[in-house]
């Protein structure tokens, strides 16, 4: 693990094994530093200004289980395990080269895109679809070989200040339109098994999405929301922990498209055993706690007892679909500095 000074000890801090094939588990920068002993309990903190530049190369680029496509997984950004990506408009086109957009952005790229002096992960949406059809997707995905009965992310984010969410732009009473932010379950099965189906493997469960969007609720104003969404084990869907970014009647793109970056958290705690709801989720937007559940049950089977989170993700897809598809409009959405812990910083406390 280079770039760590020799007197900083990470042992004990880890999974078992390290995963991730090329990058270091751990921020070297911020080990620098000296912060990685102020922060007990962080398992994962890719640096992305400490890597190379990477763009999804193609159209439906994946990596979705150990050796898919017959790849070693190098087309996956350093650190994490696996990925997912798709979308209509890539500058590439396919993998065949059919279909290609000269003048579009891939769908995910880690790189200077918007700032020169710093790296991010730029995720571009694309417009096209039906009204709430889930368009264009990206999904980073990092596994732990250590089940842990809580686990906390946090992550930056901003959008671009001209972002337009549909929501806001029809103004319907009731309307909501979400990105997938960030993910935190359990994955339970081989190297070899795909970890996108999507709410439909056997493999999958419990597991938490958390959501950033735009919604106009009773009133003609639109509000930025940062929703939970809970997926028991065996799979079947769950309760909504909603929360709005801030109490007043501030809207999405004036909060995240304000030009700076704003930090979403999020914690989630096992529940004791099936048949007791005692599981937990918490929220915090830029420090502040905007929502919380103790009483889930995210195990419910007895058969299951004993199972941990192990998998995180970021990045997503959105339900959002402002101009029709002919036009064939992209806009991005940007994070960095995602962190993963074993229990809520002392920061948060």
């Amino acid at each position: 693990m280079p770039g760590i000074p020799a007197n900083i000890t990470i042992a004990g801090r880890t999974p078992a094994t390290i995963k991730g094939r090329v990058a270091p588990l751990i921020d070297t920068a911020e080990a620098a530093r000296g912060g990685f002993r102020a922060e007990e309990g962080l398992l994962f903190s890719p640096n992305f200004n400490e890597e190379p530049d990477w763009a999804i190369r193609y159209a439906y680029d994946l990596y979705a289980y150990d050796g898919y496509g017959g790849l070693d997984g190098s087309n996956v950004p350093a650190g994490f395990d696996y990925m997912y990506s798709g979308e209509r408009w890539h500058p590439n086109g396919d993998i065949s080269g059919a279909g290609a957009v000269p003048g579009s952005q891939p769908v995910a790229q880690i790189s200077n895109f918007i700032d020169a002096n710093e790296k991010a992960l730029i995720i571009h949406d694309e417009s096209w679809g039906e009204n709430y059809q889930w368009g264009s997707d990206i999904v980073l995905t990092k596994e732990f070989d250590t089940q842990y009965a809580e686990l906390f992310v946090e992550i930056k984010v901003k959008i671009k200040p001209d972002w337009v969410w549909e929501s806001a732009q029809d103004g319907i009473t009731g309307k909501e339109s979400v990105m997938k932010l960030m993910r935190v379950g359990n994955f339970r099965g081989a190297p070899t098994d795909n970890r996108y189906t999507f709410n439909t493997g056997a493999n999958q469960g419990p597991l938490l999405f958390l959501n950033i969007g735009e919604a106009v609720y009773n009133s003609s104003a639109p509000r930025g929301i940062f929703k939970g969404a809970v997926r028991h084990a065996p799979y079947s869907t769950g309760p909504n922990i909603f929360s709005y970014m801030k109490e007043n009647q501030a809207s999405c793109l004036s909060i995240l498209g304000d030009g700076t970056w704003h930090t979403l958290a999020a914690r989630m705690v096992m529940n004791s055993a099936a048949g007791i709801s005692d599981g937990i989720v918490q929220m915090w937007f830029d420090g502040n706690l905007t929502g919380t559940n103790s009483e889930i049950e995210w195990n419910r089977s007895a058969e299951l007892n004993g199972i941990g989170l192990n998998s995180v993700a970021i990045g997503g897809n959105a339900d959002n679909v402002p101009f029709d598809e002919s036009l064939k409009h992209e806009q991005w959405w940007a994070l960095k500095d995602f962190k993963v812990y074993d229990r809520v910083p002392a920061r948060y406390l």
